[in-house]
């Protein structure tokens, strides 16, 4: 192992978050693979394998579908039926 490979950096401050190399590699992956392609990342992070890179790098988006049109009528009328 390379000196200081997978250590932490304290944050400056002494009240945050410890960095590792590994935490840039992560935003490094994400942001080459949202801004370009998953292909750009791992050859980026020198990686043979795509789902390496998607599965341990690249950070997922958790977006449920917007399905305001089916729960937001219920919730009206539950409302309007409410007592006062």
């Amino acid at each position: 192992m390379r000196p200081g490979q997978g250590q932490s950096v304290p944050h400056p401050d002494d009240g945050g978050v410890d960095v590792t190399p590994n935490d840039f590699r992560r935003t490094v992956a994400t942001q080459v693979a949202r801004g370009s392609t998953l292909a750009n990342a791992t050859a980026q992070l020198g990686h043979a394998d795509e789902s390496t890179t998607a599965r341990h790098y690249v950070q997922r988006f958790h977006v449920a579908p917007d399905l305001r049109v089916v729960i937001d009528p219920p919730l009206a009328q539950a409302s309007d039926e409410a007592p006062e």
